[in-house]
């Protein structure tokens, strides 16, 4: 009748009863759901950022004055730049994989979620055609 791993061999609700219970009525005060859900926010971010990205070339595409800045390009071309945003992120499925293995999930994530920030605001700091 010791710790939590005689509590856990009972079974039932003792072993929850055992098991410490850091969530606040709220869960912006709670430290641990704080960082998992601003770790999520994170990268629905990052896939909303890849659709977004997607819209808008298919809507370049669409107008004549980025026709007339390229030049008449074939649809197959169209369709592969279309594509290679999303394309641009399948070599890179190996490496990660080791990479999160040697130095963590958490960190590949965070690191990963910096490179998008970094992105966007050197995106946003551009100006001109």
């Amino acid at each position: 009748m010791g710790g939590p791993a005689s509590c856990v061999a009972e079974g039932g609700t003792s072993a929850y009863k055992a098991l410490r219970n850091n969530v606040n009525t709220k869960w912006i005060h709670d430290p641990g759901l704080r960082k998992l859900n601003i770790g999520i926010g994170f990268m629905f971010a990052s896939a909303a950022a890849n659709r977004i990205d997607s819209s808008l070339m298919n809507g370049l595409l669409a107008m004549p004055q980025f026709d007339e800045n390229l030049g008449p390009i074939s649809k197959s071309i169209e369709g592969l730049i279309v594509a290679g945003i999303s394309l641009c992120g399948v070599p890179s499925f190996i490496p990660t994989s080791y990479v999160a293995d040697c130095i963590g999930r958490k960190l590949t994530v965070g690191i990963g979620s910096l490179i998008m920030v970094v992105v966007v605001v050197i995106q946003a700091a551009t100006n001109g055609p």
